[in-house]
């Protein structure tokens, strides 16, 4: 199929991802891989991407909209399948909004069974975000703060190595949101 572009197996369910994607999930992804980058850089043994496919068994292929895994000698639990992920990242995140039944589905229940440890839900309408982590084989949501964010302005650390750097979310002139690094800006 020359014409197909972008596909996930889940559940040993073929599923098509819309194309064009929109503005809001174009500029969401942005910032959460940037905020997945800045994470890495402060974080030895960390490793994030984009849209990478992950093979989760035989009836489970899916490629989420972001990604953070920490490496084996670290203490993580991901495999390679070739040029592929194989097993679990410790984080998943994935930008809902044609998908949002999906995501909040077979998705949900995929990334448990599998053992993903953290899986962010970033809904586009309503705007919310939904952070889960995987207690005892079920997803428990992380509390949101005042402001309704549920990671804590990013102070909170990923299921993994230990952090050297812990990050503020701050405002900024133009009322957007920047990361400061405690002692400075992160360059």
């Amino acid at each position: 199929m020359p014409e197909l572009k972008h596909a996930e197996l889940i559940n040993g369910v073929v599923f098509f991802m819309p194309s064009p994607v929109s503005l809001s999930h174009s500029f969401a992804q942005h910032e959460l891989n940037t905020w997945l980058w800045l994470y890495k850089y402060a974080t030895p043994g960390c490793q994030t991407g984009s849209e990478g496919t992950w093979v989760m068994g035989q009836k489970d292929v899916p490629q989420p909209d972001g990604f953070l895994r920490i490496l084996p000698r670290f203490g993580g639990q991901f495999g390679d399948a070739g040029d592929y992920g194989a097993g679990a990242p410790e984080l998943i995140v994935e930008i809902s909004g044609s998908s949002l039944s999906r995501d909040l589905g077979a998705k949900l229940d995929l990334y448990r069974r599998t053992g993903v440890r953290e899986y962010l839900t970033v809904l586009l309408r309503p705007r919310q975000v939904i952070w889960r982590q995987l207690v005892r084989g079920r997803y428990v949501e992380i509390p949101a703060d005042a402001d309704g964010v549920p990671f804590a302005g990013f102070s909170r650390p990923l299921a993994g190595p230990e952090r050297p750097v812990e990050f503020q979310e701050i405002d900024s002139h133009g009322g957007g949101r920047t990361l400061q690094k405690a002692g400075g800006m992160v360059e």
